[in-house]
């Protein structure tokens, strides 16, 4: 128990240190490992197509400023993101297994619910 309290903790701190990067922002996307369907998509800035699958985490570097976020819902996420902050968002919603939207997670949880996935870079 004490064992592997302590890999959390060493996860956890290295996956804040990935985000203090004075230039850049790191932004988390992940889906837990019991949600349903088989991925979700995730598009950023309009551009590039992301899959990320259930039990997995999407890590993205990005510079700090506005930034657009779509999930398959009708309305973007627009976040002005701030250089050396870690953003995280899960998938959540939709139907038939299939997530559509994206819900921002406060830094404490998500740090903690990653620490859990597989990291899937961009």
């Amino acid at each position: 128990m004490r064992a592997s309290l302590g890999f959390v903790v060493l996860a956890l701190i290295a996956l804040t240190a990935n985000a203090q990067s004075p230039t850049a922002t790191s932004v988390y996307i992940y889906k837990y490992a019991d949600a349903p369907g088989v991925h979700a998509h995730v598009w950023i800035d309009g551009g590039a197509k992301h899959y990320v699958k259930a039990g997995e985490v999407l890590i993205v570097q990005l510079a700090p400023g506005q930034h657009e976020f779509h999930a398959g819902d009708k309305q973007p996420s627009v976040m002005q993101l701030e250089a050396g902050k870690a953003y995280y968002f899960q998938f959540g919603g939709g139907f038939y297994g299939h997530p559509t939207r994206l819900t921002q997670v406060a830094p404490e949880q998500g740090a903690f619910d990653v620490a859990k996935l597989k990291r899937i870079d961009n």
